[in-house]
Order: C-alpha cells, then structure tokens, then sequence
C-alpha cells in the first residue's frame, strides 16, 4: 500500500538537470513523469537550455550562468502551464540556474524550490 496524494489545482512541477545531463536523456523524461504520477498527473516539465539533446548536454558546460538563467526564463515565460507559478525540482547544477531565476525573474512565481545535490554557497562569475 503506498501513498497517493491528490490535490485540487495543484501547481506544475518544473525539473532542471546538472551538469552532464539533458531533459532529453532517458532518466530525467523517468524523472518527469515519476514527478507527475506522484501527484496525481500533475503537469511536470523539465526546462533544460537547449533544443536538443546536444545542446542542453553542451549548454551545460559552456554556456555561462546568466544566458541559462535567461534561456530558462524564457522557457518558463513561453510554457501556458506555468502561468500560475510552480514547484521547482532541481539537480546539481540546475539549482544555480533555479535560484538564478527565483532571483532575477520569479514571475511566474516558485512556489516551492527542492534541490538535490545543488551547490548552496559561493559565488561565481
């Protein structure tokens, strides 16, 4: 027996990968949808800073922090799902790119923010 969690207007979940990785890969797709089944068939997203498989693996090493925090908010801004804010699940990486948004954009609005392995401290230019 296991839990199910069902809730009326449930906000979308946003996931973003580390480094090395892409929403295009086969784990972060199990990822997604593990996120949405969860709640019930929630919208669940990853916003990764490529089009591609290639380029969100590439952006991930060589596009700096600022131009994925924009290419992440653009992403955000263009999906109608996300309008009325979300949850966001990160990785590694994908928790700079995250709190770079919360900091610059947050509109729409994270509601809830969990970051697996993120770095929390430091800075970088």
């Amino acid at each position: 027996m296991g839990w199910e969690i069902r809730v009326s207007n449930q906000l979308p979940v946003v996931l973003a990968h580390g480094m090395g990785d892409s929403c295009f890969n086969r784990g972060m797709k199990k990822i997604t949808e593990r996120a949405s089944n969860l709640l019930g068939g929630v919208y669940a997203t990853c916003i990764g800073t490529g089009k591609t498989q290639s380029e969100d693996t590439k952006n991930g090493y060589f596009l700096n922090m600022d131009a994925s925090v924009d290419v992440f908010a653009a992403a955000v801004d263009a999906d109608s799902n996300l309008q009325g804010g979300f949850h966001a699940v990160v990785f590694s990486q994908g928790n700079n790119v995250i709190r770079g948004y919360i900091s610059k954009y947050n509109t729409p609005a994270v509601h809830t923010f969990i970051s697996v392995n993120g770095v929390n401290g430091g800075t970088g230019a």
